[in-house]
């Protein structure tokens, strides 16, 4: 094996030809993109020119030594990683039996997330459009980038990526508090600012055009102070404008990559997860509409740009949008009641369809979130059964009594695939509407525990308390629940000594 980077040994090089049906100077070319080899600083070679007669000195032998090792234990894992996909069946490229990473030292860290963890920051060689990547943007001015820098950058970098259109996105601890998406990247800037500018303060920003200094003059009038801003390009006019704040990184990549499209890293202790980068490629054409009213292409489009939104936002994810715009984020919660509550209220009167906030173009919003069901959807035989056992433990309930009834429904339903919660509140709405009414029938019917029973019964249907449960908040089922069993145990004691 020679020392040229380009070199290739001729057995592997014939292999390849026999197998891949190319010829030999096809294989080469191939060879050396895939391998990274000729991403190193120079070769081998040129160090030697670069070095003359100071090679043979002891230090300088050592470093000409490790680059040896180090190109051809590239260039032996560049081999190994082919071989090995072709032998392994379709699809083990991307997942291979074994996986070999080739990382370059990019700079020592101040700290990482906190401060006290050490931190570097490594590029990863063989990564598509690498030129246009955040690992090889071009830092024009500012200090050193921190651990927290880097990961806000690629959270904003990432999520503006998705958009086709003139776009801004602001980042503070890798959530969106603001974006949007205009043909003028003055007016999205301007909008993705208004959606939260006390968050946006101190933040990253991510434009995928280049940054004009019109873009600069709009953060300096709303006073914004920003950490990092992120962008294909910088005119020459936006960097002397910004020349004066010296904190601030201004990176440009030179271009933008399309979303997705690679193999992504995630470490966890003693192993490291690989999954395919997350890009939003759905047709809206093959969505599903449940409703009788289809939407727009105004309200789809609008759709789309908020389901771009919520892909950026950690779960469980809340993203509110109108104009292209967001006007409520909520993310990061363990439920999705809270998102949507911290969405909402940020959104406020933004989300009317009318003028109520002027900054905010009347229309229609639209809500994009990544939980699943409120409920899940019941089959035809699991209704009947759950009706019938509602209907038998409502009859039941008037032998054992009131609380008999309410527990054996949902117990019983959770036999069938109901869920337990969907059950109880099906059976608590039902003794709270139809079972009251009973209560003060009591004094002339005498039948409270019937009355319980067919209530429980009706209740039990799991449809019905499926819509009922959409309706009245926990809070005051639980509120009105307790009032009723108070009730109707003082009813029952006065029955019971003579009163009624």
């Amino acid at each position: 094996m020679g020392t040229r980077s380009g070199d290739i040994d001729p057995a592997v090089a014939q292999y390849i030809c026999n197998h891949e049906n190319k010829d030999i100077n096809e294989v080469l070319n191939i060879f050396n993109k895939k391998s990274g080899i000729l991403g190193m600083s120079g070769g081998i070679s040129s160090d030697f020119r670069d070095l003359g007669a100071a090679a043979e000195k002891g230090d300088e032998r050592a470093k000409l030594a490790l680059d040896v090792f180090q190109t051809t234990a590239a260039y032996d894992g560049a081999i190994a990683a082919w071989m090995g996909a072709q032998m392994e069946g379709e699809g083990s490229a991307q997942f291979p039996a074994e996986r070999t990473l080739r990382l370059q030292k990019v700079q020592d860290l101040r700290y990482g997330e906190n401060p006290h963890q050490a931190a570097a920051f490594y590029r990863r060689d063989g990564y598509a459009n690498a030129e246009h990547s955040l690992a090889h943007a071009k830092q024009h001015q500012g200090k050193e980038l921190s651990y927290n820098n880097y990961l806000d950058l690629d959270a904003a970098w990432t999520a503006v990526r998705e958009f086709d259109e003139p776009a801004c996105v602001i980042v503070k601890h890798l959530t969106p508090c603001g974006v949007c998406q205009d043909d003028d990247l003055v007016a999205a800037y301007q909008r993705a600012h208004a959606c939260d500018p006390v968050s946006a303060y101190g933040g990253v920003m991510a434009f995928n055009r280049p940054v004009s200094d019109d873009v600069v003059t709009a953060i300096f009038e709303n006073k914004q102070f920003v950490e990092c801003i992120i962008a294909p390009e910088f005119s020459q006019a936006a960097l002397d404008m910004y020349a004066a704040k010296k904190n601030a990184r201004l990176l440009s990549t030179g271009g933008v990559n399309p979303a997705g499209g690679e193999v992504e890293y995630r470490s966890v202790e003693g192993g490291l997860l690989c999954q395919d980068s997350d890009a939003v490629a759905e047709d809206p054409a093959s969505f599903t509409v449940p409703t009788k009213r289809q939407p727009t292409d105004e309200e789809m489009a609008e759709l789309l740009f908020a389901w771009k939104v919520c892909k950026s936002i950690k779960s469980n994810a809340i993203a509110i949008t109108k104009g292209h715009a967001t006007i409520g984020v909520g993310g990061g919660q363990p439920n999705r009641v809270n998102s949507a509550r911290i969405a909402v209220e940020q959104a406020g009167d933004a989300a009317a369809n009318d003028d109520a906030a002027p900054e905010v173009p009347a229309g229609e919003s639209a809500v994009a979130a990544d939980t699943g069901k409120a409920f899940p959807k019941l089959t035809r035989k699991q209704l009947a059964i759950g009706a019938a056992i509602g209907l038998g433990a409502g009859l039941a309930s008037g032998y054992v009594g009131v609380g008999g009834g309410f527990i054996m429904v949902p117990l019983m339903l959770s036999l069938v695939g109901i869920s337990m919660k969907q059950a109880s509140g099906t059976s608590l709405i039902a003794v709270m509407l139809l079972a009251i009414p009973g209560t003060i029938e009591q004094g002339l019917l005498g039948n409270i525990d019937y009355m319980a029973g067919i209530a429980v019964a009706v209740g039990s249907i799991p449809v019905i308390g499926a819509r009922l449960v959409r309706l009245v908040p926990e809070r005051t089922l639980r509120f009105i629940f307790g009032g009723f069993l108070i009730v109707a145990a003082v009813v029952l004691v006065l029955n019971e000594v003579g009163v009624l």
